[in-house]
């Protein structure tokens, strides 16, 4: 059981701080997605702005002898060069975009565990918001039967932090009944998992609306991690609805696609005359300068 000591609630937000092996987290907090392929901004850069907790993905260091090797033999926090608080995705992501992963939920577990993550995930099946009933079974029934062999393999994964996704997507009753599932099974953490069209069109009243509903049948006394949640606007309400902790690629996502991110929403370059903002990356540029960048200089900052 993970060690989460609560120091202050309002509504069904809490601030508290959530003991790893690589350390304390004071949530709420969020991960920033880090892909080892694409390290637009480095753990190290990272690292020196204040965050705290990273999540990368460990399907793809699995699939990249290179970095699966050095990952097994030096830990996944020298292997990509961040000593704070790592949590991994299983590569249920991957699942969503191309139906297919090539390896077991046991041994994405095992590889999660032998690379010393701080935080590891079961391999479960994402939903969206036009899936069909039939297929939102199949996919809550995998993820059940993963979760019941994560349980399984607790004895041998012990001293990582669990975390369990109840899926469902739009069906109700089905995410009812993942909800309950997963929780009984005692994982350390919980997800939300975000329904990909929804989040892809900023559509937050359907996101609240899972969140509330899954939020009712996890055990409180564990923290909830919402997946794919990256708009600042939304942490707020999000937080005020009971999740503890968010992950995005969005500040990649965004740069590639010309948008400049702002607490309330992200702005194309093209409308940009001055930078609302004084950090010591806008300082550095003019919103002139920046649109006459390269697109990979742009990327970075």
């Amino acid at each position: 059981m993970p060690d989460l000591k609560v120091k202050r609630r309002d509504a069904s937000a809490r601030i508290a701080e959530l003991s790893t092996k690589s350390g304390k987290l004071l949530l709420p907090n969020f991960f920033p997605v880090f892909n080892p392929n694409k390290p637009v901004v480095t753990p190290e850069e990272m690292k020196r702005i204040g965050v705290e907790a990273i999540i990368t993905n460990s399907y793809i260091i699995y699939k990249n002898e290179k970095l699966r090797e050095d990952a097994l033999r030096r830990g996944i926090h020298s292997a990509i060069g961040f000593d704070g608080i790592i949590m991994t995705d299983s590569g249920a992501y991957q699942l969503y975009r191309y139906g297919d992963v090539e390896i077991s939920n046991k041994e994405i577990l095992r590889f999660q565990h032998a690379i010393g993550t701080d935080i590891g995930t079961i391999l479960d099946v994402p939903m969206s918001s036009d899936m069909s009933r039939e297929e939102a079974e199949r996919g809550v029934n995998i993820t059940i039967e993963h979760a019941m062999e994560w349980k399984s393999l607790s004895n041998e994964l012990r001293g990582t932090l669990w975390l369990g996704t109840p899926q469902g997507g739009p069906y109700d009753d089905l995410v009812r009944e993942s909800a309950k599932r997963i929780s009984e099974l005692g994982f350390d953490y919980y997800g939300v998992g975000s329904i990909k069209v929804a989040l892809e069109e900023y559509n937050f009243t359907m996101q609240a609306d899972l969140l509330m509903k899954v939020r009712m049948f996890l055990q409180p006394n564990k923290p909830v991690h919402f997946w794919g949640i990256g708009l600042p606007s939304s942490f707020s309400l999000f937080v005020a609805l009971g999740a503890d902790t968010f992950d995005s690629a969005s500040y990649a996502l965004y740069a590639a696609e010309g948008r400049y991110m702002t607490p309330e929403r992200t702005i194309p370059l093209e409308e940009l005359e001055e930078l609302p903002c004084s950090c010591p990356v806008c300082s550095k540029y003019s919103a002139k300068e920046i649109k006459e960048m390269e697109r990979r200089e742009r990327e970075r900052g």
